[in-house]
């Protein structure tokens, strides 16, 4: 789209290909639902447009320039991608991220404040860097799990609010806040072969299982 302003008529979009965007052009409709893959593409990075209501599965991609968050991105059903030499900011609002896909970040996150939410009901995978702030896991599959194929660092609040958080390699609460595992039993499992959360030991939690499986 290139920046160019866009009403979709209150139409529908059939998108077998890839979508791409700046970020930062102006939705007539105010509320635009995009299928398959979008691409934010703009050459000197851009504040996103609030116009947008539902993306499947998303890339940034710039090299060298930032991508901000002008809004909560809650409506993703798919993947987010950053690709390398990209950033993702939340800006000094820190707008939440919420997704029902996989996290691939082989670029910068910048963690700000804010939230990342893995709210699938089917496996999702983290990938790249797994650095957030607040991290939240409410997915609601009983057996399939969210898991990291690294380490995982949560600064401020890591929440298991429903599903299974697999353990990764490691994973740091640093500085150690808060730990929220307030789920059932079965669904706060940590596998006790993974030393990756020893420091889960040394803290004081409630409802915290630890399963072979």
């Amino acid at each position: 789209m290139a920046g160019y302003e866009f009403d979709d008529n209150a139409g529908s979009i059939t998108n077998n290909g890839t979508f791409q965007m700046n970020g930062d052009e102006t939705l007539t409709t105010g509320s635009l639902s995009i299928p398959g893959n979008t691409k934010f593409v703009d050459a000197s990075g851009a504040t996103l447009t609030t116009g947008l209501s539902g993306l499947v599965n998303v890339e940034f991609n710039s090299s060298g320039r930032t991508f901000t968050l002008g809004e909560s991105l809650s409506y993703v059903t798919g993947n987010i991608t950053i690709a390398s030499n990209t950033t993702l900011d939340p800006s000094a609002n820190n707008y939440g991220i919420e997704l029902d896909g996989n996290w691939i970040n082989n670029g910068t996150f910048t963690i700000r404040s804010g939230t990342v939410s893995f709210s699938g009901s089917d496996t999702q995978t983290m990938s790249g860097t797994c650095s957030f702030y607040n991290l939240t896991v409410n997915n609601s599959h009983s057996s399939n799990k969210v898991t990291p194929s690294s380490s995982v660092t949560v600064s401020n609040l890591l929440n298991i609010s429903d599903g299974i958080l697999a353990a990764p390699a490691s994973v740091a609460l640093s500085p150690i806040k808060q730990a929220s595992l307030a789920e059932t039993l079965s669904s706060a499992r940590i596998p006790k072969s993974n030393p990756g959360f020893g420091f889960l030991q040394k803290q004081s939690f409630f409802k915290i299982s630890f399963s072979d499986s």
